[in-house]
């Protein structure tokens, strides 16, 4: 009998080691999860944020006429959150007809640098135009990374300028280029 309760005894401790041993396991494996959830992006929240300057050229000018037009926009991002603080971005989108009444473009590509050397590829639906009865133009570009850094997500990228000189809109040579503030937010692909 003496050896069975010794038996016992020891099965209990070896339980109750177990059990607590298990006990810690737990805990372990919610905080790794924990982790795990903290670092996936949530629905609505931008991956990255960034401001800066942005000059878009023309060429040739826009005039009030239509014509063959072909932009690029050089953007140099500072502060950007989420990631490297700067950035430089490179967009350029094929002719199309444009005017200074009419500057909307459809689709174009273009590339994000970081500024650990990494790039993202971004490609664009097209772009809308909104002026204000200040004079400012508001241009809203929306599309999709399609290769390199943040490949899926979702990007808009606005941009803030004074209104085209209507003075250069009505010469021939017509308004060269343009300039203003700019802001891309990357948001996680959700679909």
């Amino acid at each position: 009998m003496k050896d069975t309760t010794v038996g016992l005894s020891r099965l209990v401790r070896l339980s109750v080691i177990t059990v607590a041993a298990g006990a810690l396991c737990v805990p372990l494996s919610l905080s790794a999860a924990t982790a795990e959830a903290a670092q996936a992006p949530m629905a609505g929240v931008p991956l990255i944020t960034c401001k800066g300057t942005t000059t878009t050229t023309f060429n040739p000018g826009l005039t009030d006429t239509a014509k063959e037009v072909t932009r690029s926009s050089t953007t140099d991002y500072t502060g950007c959150t989420g990631t490297s603080a700067t950035a430089k971005g490179k967009t350029t989108w094929p002719a199309a007809q444009l005017s200074c009444t009419s500057p909307n473009a459809g689709p174009g590509t273009g590339v994000v640098t970081w500024g650990d050397g990494t790039t993202s590829t971004l490609t664009s639906d097209g772009s809308q135009v909104q002026r204000h009865t200040d004079g400012k133009i508001t241009v809203v570009e929306v599309g999709r990374i399609t290769a390199g850094e943040h490949v899926g997500s979702h990007y808009t990228k606005t941009l803030s300028r004074a209104g085209l000189d209507q003075a250069a809109c009505a010469s021939t040579e017509g308004v060269k280029s343009s300039s203003g503030d700019a802001t891309l937010t990357i948001n996680p692909n959700t679909s």
